[in-house]
């Protein structure tokens, strides 16, 4: 890749797709590789509604951790294990590919 796209919806997906493929290191060695500022970056895509989680090192959409987190804490409440895609053991092996 020889620029970042300008499309948000095009560079949230480059950019996550360089870190996690282990391109880069970190979205600041990313970013200075294409003569980018990280905050210039961040910045662009906050007002397209992405954030960037340097827990997941990745941009994600405004609230999506929020939301996982509230999930989790509400099936911990009751009892539940929380999955964001079915589990395993929710299904028997004739439903499992």
């Amino acid at each position: 890749m020889d620029y970042l796209p300008k499309d948000p919806a095009i560079l949230v997906s480059s950019v996550n797709m360089l870190l996690r493929d282990e391109e880069f290191d970190t979205l600041e060695s990313l970013c200075y590789a294409f003569s980018r500022e990280p905050k210039e970056i961040k910045d662009y895509l906050m007002k397209y509604g992405f954030v960037w989680s340097e827990r997941q090192k990745q941009f994600r959409p405004i609230g999506y951790d929020e939301r996982l987190e509230e999930m989790t804490n509400e099936a911990s409440a009751e009892g539940k294990r929380a999955c964001t895609m079915p589990c395993k053991e929710e299904f028997d092996d004739s439903q499992m590919l």
